[in-house]
């Protein structure tokens, strides 16, 4: 829980700045942080949500194809298999 909530505050104010600049993190926010990774029921959970967040990230990651692409990969399969069964002399098409 502590992760997700300093991801989303801290995750755009870093994006906004130089690489260059340092983050400073809060003493409370880093003894929570200690809190929570020398406690094995709570690291279990970051640890977790964690895991989780990395999954996310990856399928926000992962582009969809739109569906222009999807639409011409379709019409471009068909013609494919029209121009096999044309080669091949089939008086009648399949369109698969």
């Amino acid at each position: 829980m502590f992760l997700i909530l300093l991801t989303a505050s801290v995750g755009p104010t870093l994006a906004q700045q130089p690489a260059t600049a340092p983050v400073v993190a809060e003493a409370t926010d880093l003894e929570q942080l200690l809190e929570t990774l020398t406690n094995e029921q709570r690291r279990e959970a970051f640890t977790r949500d964690l895991a989780r967040l990395v999954e996310a990230q990856r399928q926000l990651s992962v582009p969809e194809k739109a569906l222009g692409t999807r639409a011409l990969e379709l019409v471009a399969h068909r013609m494919e298999s029209i121009g096999r069964q044309v080669a091949e002399g089939s008086p009648t098409f399949h369109i698969t």
